[in-house]
């Protein structure tokens, strides 16, 4: 679980795919959601993303991260682990 809810995985693991890990690395995180027993969520924002990214984690085992772009789209990942 902890690869998929860091936000900071994706560009450095998916180099060439999604972003650059030679490029800024910069990365803000807010808590949405403080880890309780039932989870937690965040909001993420890079040097690359338009908006920033929501990922929520509800026990025991659902992973959602949101990203929205452009005017008013969203990219959806919903994981059952």
């Amino acid at each position: 679980i902890e690869n998929v809810v860091d936000p900071a995985h994706v560009t450095i693991s998916h180099h060439g795919v999604i972003g650059d890990r030679y490029d800024d690395q910069s990365l803000q995180v807010e808590i949405v959601d403080s880890l309780s027993k039932n989870g937690f969520s965040i909001l993420a924002n890079t040097s690359f993303q338009e908006k920033p990214s929501t990922t929520r984690f509800t026990a025991p085992s659902s992973v959602d991260i949101s990203l929205p772009f452009g005017d008013g789209g969203c990219s959806q990942l919903q994981l059952y682990v």
